[in-house]
């Protein structure tokens, strides 16, 4: 058996049900086997990655990472302040660039620096370097799981010497969709704030649903508002609310669940909206509450102060259509249509409002605890 043969019989022995996979060179003889065995998110970024899969493990489903090590330089943030600060597991197999016969003077800086960089954040790291060590892999794959952790993997090129490859991945080549896009402009003053809005679409839930909120003052004022064991409080990685939905959604398809996300999230992390375009659960509603601010800063201007139309931008990559919201009825019109539909996509609603915050309390439930109250919550009926 080869070696890549035995990492899927690995990965597959440990019940991974979802991998997000970003290509590498050094990992073709792996994803060749793999390909086709286990479902993959074809990723636009590392990041992404890691919020599908927290998303995903928060829903108890079993998701890992395929990348390449300078990969992990795009997804600290992330990997620090979702899973790691929730305590939930995740597995990621990365390509070791840099160290083994290594060509390119870019991927030995980010290579011989990897271990001293994972185990400054505490990270568990493993290298697996021949065949021999991949007891290494199976054992640890197994403790990741039953110890809620993240741990990361280096497969080393070396790993694959000499094995032949077992196929080829079709190439890619431009096939582009026709695209004609018209969203009306605003301008003008919303009639509600972000807490207002907010407020209606608490009130719109029914105990059954979820609501994930985006960190900062989403989360609070959602929290104060009504706080509920189905709501799921982000407390970092902005840019990444949609893509823990996401993540959720597809592990969790019996779930209906809200997103609060909003436009700076979105415009520092538009991998979001492609990410959207490929993915939009149809158990999935994302309300992009747009008050052109950095809102948890001080309300300094973002880019749809000065013109940006994200329902544009998003439409033009392919999500589904967004629906324009600027009061608390018309919420509730869209709300009561989309409950008589039975559409193949989710709801995505691009809500306007007004700059300002509430004057709410900071969030103080440990991630951990947030972790084991929403998940004993979604683990059974309302």
């Amino acid at each position: 058996m080869t070696a890549s043969e035995r990492v899927v019989e690995i990965i597959r022995r440990h019940r991974l049900e979802k991998l997000g996979y970003l290509p590498c060179d050094k990992l073709k003889w792996l994803f060749a086997r793999l390909e086709g065995t286990v479902p993959i998110w074809h990723l636009s970024r590392e990041s992404a990655g890691v919020a599908l899969a927290f998303g995903f493990a928060m829903g108890q489903g079993r998701a890992g990472l395929l990348i390449q090590s300078t990969g992990l330089g795009n997804l600290v943030t992330e990997l620090m302040t979702l899973p790691v600060l929730y305590g939930l597991p995740l597995p990621l197999l990365v390509s070791w660039r840099g160290h083994y016969r290594e060509s390119i003077e870019a991927q030995t800086i980010m290579g011989e620096r990897m271990i001293p960089m994972l185990r400054g954040l505490e990270i568990p790291v493993a290298t697996i370097e021949t065949p021999d060590d991949l007891a290494v892999l199976d054992d640890g794959l197994g403790a990741c799981f039953e110890t809620s952790r993240v741990q990361v993997f280096l497969l080393s090129p070396r790993l694959w010497e000499g094995e032949p490859l077992a196929g080829t991945s079709v190439p890619g080549s431009p096939h582009i969709a026709s695209v004609r896009v018209r969203e009306e402009g605003f301008d003008g003053i919303p009639d509600l704030t972000r807490y207002q809005a907010i407020q209606a679409i608490m009130e719109s839930l029914d105990d059954a649903e979820v609501l994930v909120a985006q960190i900062g003052f989403p989360a609070r004022e959602a929290c104060a508002i009504r706080d509920r064991e189905r709501n799921l409080y982000l407390l970092g990685a902005l840019g990444s609310a949609t893509l823990v939905g996401i993540g959720l959604a597809q592990t969790r398809p019996d779930l209906k669940i809200v997103v609060l996300d909003g436009d700076g999230s979105f415009i520092l992390n538009p991998n979001q909206m492609v990410e959207l375009s490929r993915h939009c659960p149809q158990n999935l509603t994302v309300v992009l509450l747009d008050n052109g601010s950095w809102g948890s800063t001080g309300s300094q201007p973002t880019f749809t102060s000065q013109g940006l139309n994200l329902a544009a931008f998003g439409a033009s990559l392919g999500t589904p259509q967004w629906q324009r919201v600027g009061s608390a009825r018309q919420w509730q019109t869209i709300r009561s249509a989309s409950r008589k539909k039975n559409d193949q996509a989710g709801q995505l609603v691009h809500f306007l409002i007004r700059p300002g915050n509430a004057d709410v309390p900071t969030l103080t439930r440990p991630a951990k605890a947030m972790t084991r109250r929403f998940q004993q919550a979604i683990s059974r009926h309302p």
